[in-house]
């Protein structure tokens, strides 16, 4: 079976998801200029993509080579294992999630390992397993299980679970003087409505007594002119 045409899309894929991740660490500052732990996490979130992507391609050059395709594969697989183990805690430590980490402890770094056992062992120790698949044929169904696991480690670094910060002094102090700002103004408008009461009633009781101090006749007067 020719595994080219399969080989060639794994790295086409590979490289292609590393694009956009690059992009989304140069946009997001906490990514690439915070701080060293998140320039770590983001640099090892690449390996992801860029190791099998690179092995995609060394098995395009010479797969009859087996020194070639073996020894490329077992740098590899010893270098994805570390990866993936460091992003791991990474991960845990900047987003408290254990779902993820998990993955790449015993999925991730396991095939990682074994992607290294396989090119370590003779093509006979193959056979022996009664498996009806190559070594590149077996190597190809890791490096497609760490496409995935690529995929959900960009995922849950990219997006991470917004943290509930606790209120702080600020906030506290800033309700405290827009409560009293609000009481304030509360209080004011209603000594306001009371002075305007009280200068209605009094203008009420200086017009009755104004009608009381009238003379009879006068009374008479205006209401026959009224009439």
């Amino acid at each position: 079976m020719d595994l080219d045409p399969f080989y060639a899309a794994v790295a086409a894929i590979n490289f292609t998801l590393l694009g956009p991740w690059l992009v989304v660490v140069t946009d997001r500052k906490e990514l690439s200029r915070h701080d060293a732990a998140s320039r770590r996490t983001a640099y090892l979130v690449s390996l992801q993509f860029a190791i099998p992507g690179t092995l995609s391609l060394l098995a395009q050059v010479a797969p009859t080579v087996v020194l070639l395709w073996r020894t490329a594969f077992t740098l590899a697989g010893i270098a994805g294992g570390v990866g993936a183990i460091l992003l791991a805690r990474q991960i845990h430590r900047q987003t408290g999630t254990q779902g993820i980490a998990n993955l790449l402890r015993y999925i991730a770094v396991p095939a990682y390992a074994l992607v290294t056992l396989i090119a370590e062992l003779p093509p006979s120790a193959v056979k022996s397993l009664n498996i009806a698949l190559t070594p590149l044929q077996l190597e190809a169904v890791l490096l497609s299980i760490l496409v995935f696991l690529g995929v959900q480690k960009t995922w849950t670094v990219a997006m991470p679970p917004t943290p509930s910060t606790p209120p702080t002094d600020h906030d506290d102090l800033a309700r405290t003087v827009g409560a009293t700002r609000s009481h304030r103004a509360y209080r004011q408008q209603l000594a306001q409505d009371r002075r305007d009461l009280q200068d209605g009633w009094a203008a009420m009781r200086a017009a009755t007594m104004r009608g009381r101090a009238l003379p009879m006749g006068s009374r008479i007067t205006s209401s026959a002119t009224m009439s």
